[in-house]
């Protein structure tokens, strides 16, 4: 029978800085999936409009516009939301997921 070593315990990781709330992306993108989470959804907006001010990733950029669109669609601005489904599109434009949202829209429509 092996006996077991008992872990030691790590220290915490050091951050770079200070998380700055008006520069750092990934601290708006958390208040944005927060405040998705409490169906606040202008918050969500609000926050999403910010971490667009700082994202550089066309990734990025997609996965928030098609937060915003979702943000949208929850508070019937269903124009807004297509819209957001175009930025989708711009970004990434041979995404098929986009592409797939995008046709069950002119479906319903």
């Amino acid at each position: 029978m092996k006996r077991r070593r008992k872990r030691q315990p790590r220290a915490p990781r050091q951050l770079a800085g200070p998380l700055d709330r008006a520069t750092n992306p990934t601290v708006a993108w958390l208040h944005a999936l927060a405040a998705m989470g409490d169906e606040s959804w202008d918050e969500a907006i609000a926050a999403l409009r910010h971490f667009l001010e700082l994202a550089d990733k066309p990734e990025d950029r997609r996965t928030a516009y098609m937060n915003l669109g979702a943000c949208y669609l929850a508070l019937e601005r269903y124009d807004d939301a297509l819209a957001m489904l175009d930025e989708v599109e711009r970004y990434i434009p041979d995404d098929p997921e986009g592409v797939d949202d995008k046709m069950t829209e002119r479906k319903v429509n």
